[in-house]
């Protein structure tokens, strides 16, 4: 059961996302795995569940076990089924026709006959099911689960409310045995509940032990191998309230009447001492049970291979040309010598490890370059706690996680590579695929690209249509960062730098499009990961930056702006990442189980940043109902926690002389919050995602920079904002219609400034990507992130 407790929890969590709607793991896609070169990188992805994590899962084994009963057909044929549809008793078949469950103790041996049944009713498990980990030094780790009374001296076990209530149906057939001067002959009994609905079998302590492991298969993909002898029963005591009698329908019996004898039956006290509490509590009911309820909760993953594999066409993916690229494969899939148990006393944690591997054909639209080895340190072991801010003042303090996901910059870095070496993004994007792309907000016409290449208008008419063409030189290269900081200082989680960027600018000249101008900069975009308050994940940009721009070819010549290209593309990528904000939304619809994770904290793990964590606690839904909880609780159980009181209001401020075309001056204000110590994050005119929490100025006053404002007209300023000292208290959004002075300006946008409703939340990656353009910084993000339900939706095969 723990096996569901971590691989159905933990191991699955995103790199098996992408199953739960397709019913399977993998695609079609063939990947290559004989080729050294597409050699997966080992360890490059890490699930660590941690005490406090088996904890949450514990609360929430219940409803576990109903579910994973409630979908097999109730037929006898499968181990276990609800009583009824929508019951809370779960019944648990022990044997089967084809496979009975034998016995063969001290004084008898013999059957329990197919279709006998052990009910367990679910509500009294409610706080009575209990894992803990096992770090055994040179041997295997594993999980123990105890359900019932948790102390590890059973004569102490007197509280009948940490009890477990089950009921019995059983027909045990018995070879006849000699006991003192008494002989019974062969016997087939049946044994129920004596005064039902009073439980038959108090179960006062299962304990046993799970050793998960996964083994590579015979087509050399990784399974979760869950045998008989990986479940390891340490402990059982029932207290029996049962009747018995001679079950005459059984062969044995012959109808009880003449030839059927079945007289150990009629001796009650004897028929439990010697058969029914040695066969439950030290015989085979108890390892059957503790097998049944392990196997039912990892079920869904132990017939498919724990491995996803697919292939990306960044061109198909945005319906966009891109003749000259190659599809990109890849593969997430367990690692083998996966899981062990690390960490001291106090800390432990069960690591799952993931390799990945990413391989594409060599395009020769870019240069051929030699790969590097993918290699990377052992993965840092980040304990059992992480600094998080309280729930309810928002300081920042030591705290418990349940879920540690953790990336090595191999994943990132080697996918990138991949896609590059594919000729992922040699892009010829005629205007209007751009126009369709950016949602209409950017058309590239000789007009539009004059702001910047005033040279252009020269050659043609400005409602000419312009091409622009993406030629890299080098792949891009992604590092991890802390999250200190703010703004373009912030170190920010995610770094993407591409260098020796190049983007052509062909206009519609006569009936040709000819290359009038090629630029080429180090690109690059600081991306932070926020949580929110409500324990979502939140993409925020820290700075975009062109870095060494020069013109790369400009033969005829042609002026330009150095300074307005790289306003140009400031504006340009946060409208290719359109809509809504990019929330992660972690939820137990999306993840498949019945947790709703709360992101606590994210952060570079290592002296060296070569690895990313992301700290999850995780909310059963016990947890959504207790007021006393702060982080979980919810009225609505399961939307996350009421939106906050806290207000912001803006006032528009001039920023003194000489000030930017392109900047607005802002003064914030946040109820019971130091204006000294504020943070805003915004956006402008609701394009892309918002722009990272950054202070004011020494005066006050915030600078909201964005090109967009350089166009004159009504905009609209939508901020956040938070505390320095309480960044996981945040403010409800709100919004400012501001006016770019001009003598033809339209009346004001049906605006209102004050406070707005709360930032809808949008899909995963692996959906906001469809309408980014630039594929590479949304596979860059992909691969940092995990989102792997992504990429097996820009997979182009499906099973």
């Amino acid at each position: 059961m723990p096996r569901s407790t971590t691989i159905g929890v933990a191991v699955l969590l995103l790199a098996l996302i992408g199953c739960q709607d397709s019913g399977g793991c993998g695609t079609d896609y063939n990947y290559p795995r004989t080729d050294p070169a597409a050699a997966p990188s080992l360890r490059a992805l890490r699930l660590r569940v941690t005490q406090t994590g088996l904890d949450s899962i514990a609360r929430a084994f219940p409803g576990l076990v109903a579910s994973a009963c409630a979908a097999n057909v109730d037929d006898g044929t499968a181990p276990c089924a609800l009583l009824a549809p929508g019951s809370d008793r779960v019944k648990f078949y022990l044997g089967t026709t084809a496979a009975p469950l034998a016995f063969d103790l001290s004084l008898t041996r013999g059957q329990v006959r197919p279709q006998s049944t052990v009910t367990i009713d679910t509500q009294s498990l409610r706080g009575n099911v209990h894992l803990s980990l096992v770090n055994v030094v040179g041997g295997r780790d594993g999980i123990q689960v105890t359900l019932g009374c948790n102390a590890p001296n059973f004569a102490s076990c007197t509280n009948p409310s940490a009890f477990v209530d089950a009921a019995v149906d059983m027909v045990v057939f018995v070879e006849g045995f000699s006991l003192l001067v008494t002989s019974y002959n062969d016997s087939a009994c049946f044994v129920q509940d004596d005064a039902p609905p009073a439980p038959g079998i108090v179960i006062q302590q299962l304990r046993f032990t799970i050793y998960p492991h996964v083994d590579a298969g015979a087509d050399g993909k990784p399974y979760l191998i869950l045998d008989d002898q990986d479940v390891i029963v340490d402990r059982m005591e029932v207290s029996l309230d049962v009747q018995a009698g001679r079950a005459c329908w059984d062969p044995v019996c012959n109808a009880c009447g003449a030839g059927g004898d079945c007289d150990l039956c009629d001796d009650l006290s004897v028929l439990t001492s010697y058969v029914i509490e040695p066969l439950i509590e030290t015989g085979p009911v108890a390892k059957y049970l503790s097998a049944v309820i392990a196997r039912q909760l990892v079920k869904k993953f132990a017939d498919q291979p724990l491995e996803v594999t697919g292939a990306i066409n960044v061109g198909e993916r945005l319906n966009v040309a891109n003749n000259a690229a190659h599809d990109t494969g890849y593969l997430i899939g367990a690692n083998v010598d996966s899981p062990d148990v690390t960490g001291g006393a106090g800390d432990l944690g069960m690591n799952f490890d993931f390799d990945t591997g990413f391989a594409a054909r060599h395009s020769p639209c870019v240069p051929a370059l030699e790969p590097p080895a993918w290699l990377l340190p052992a993965t840092p072991d980040p304990g059992g706690t992480v600094m998080a801010p309280d729930p309810t003042t928002g300081v920042l303090r030591p705290e418990p996680f349940d879920l540690a996901l953790i990336a090595g910059d191999v994943v990132a870095n080697r996918a990138t590579f991949e896609l590059f070496d594919a000729g992922s993004f040699c892009f010829h994007l005629q205007a209007e695929e751009v126009a369709g792309l950016s949602n209409g907000s950017f058309v590239p016409t000789v007009g539009a690209v004059s702001v910047v290449a005033p040279g252009l208008a020269s050659l043609a008419p400005v409602d000419a249509p312009v091409t622009l063409g993406t030629q890299p030189y080098m792949p891009t290269f992604v590092s991890f960062g802390t999250g200190d900081g703010e703004g373009p200082a912030r170190d920010s989680h995610l770094r993407v730098v591409w260098p020796q960027f190049t983007l052509e600018i062909m206009p519609l000249v006569d009936d040709a499009f000819i290359r009038a101008l090629a630029m080429t900069s180090d690109f690059e975009i600081g991306l932070s990961l926020e949580p929110t308050p409500t324990g979502d994940l939140q993409i925020m940009i820290d700075n975009i930056a062109l870095n060494n721009l020069s013109a790369s070819y400009n033969e005829i010549p042609i002026q330009f702006d150095v300074d307005g290209v790289g306003r140009l593309v400031e504006a340009l990528v946060p409208r290719l990442l359109n809509g809504d904000p990019f929330n992660v939304p972690l939820t137990a619809t999306t993840l498949g189980f019945p947790f709703v994770p709360k992101v606590r904290a994210v952060t570079a793990l290592d002296l060296q940043k070569r690895f990313l964590g992301v700290f999850i606690r995780f909310c059963s839904d016990e947890d959504l109902h207790d007021a006393a909880n702060p982080l979980c609780f919810d009225p609505a159980a399961g939307a996350g926690r009421a939106p906050s009181a806290r207000r912001l209001e803006l006032q528009r401020l001039p920023l003194g002389s000489p000030g930017r075309a392109d900047a607005v001056g802002v003064r914030a204000l946040a109820n019971a919050w130091d204006p000294a110590a504020l943070q805003i994050a915004y956006r402008v005119d609701g394009k892309g995602p918002f722009f990272g929490f950054r202070g004011p100025r020494a005066d006050g006053v915030f600078v909201v920079t964005h090109p967009a404002l350089a166009a004159p007209g009504w905009h609209e300023i939508e901020a956040i904002g938070r505390s320095r000292q309480l960044k996981n208290q945040w403010t409800e959004p709100t919004t400012l219609a501001v006016l770019v002075d001009d003598a033809s300006t339209p009346s004001p946008p049906a605006v209102a400034p004050s406070v707005a409703a709360p930032v809808p939340s949008s899909p995963p990656y692996g959906d906001g990507c469809r309408a980014v353009p630039t594929g590479g910084l949304c596979l860059v993000l992909l691969a940092s992130l995990w989102t792997f339900a992504g990429a097996r939706q820009s997979a182009r095969h499906r099973r």
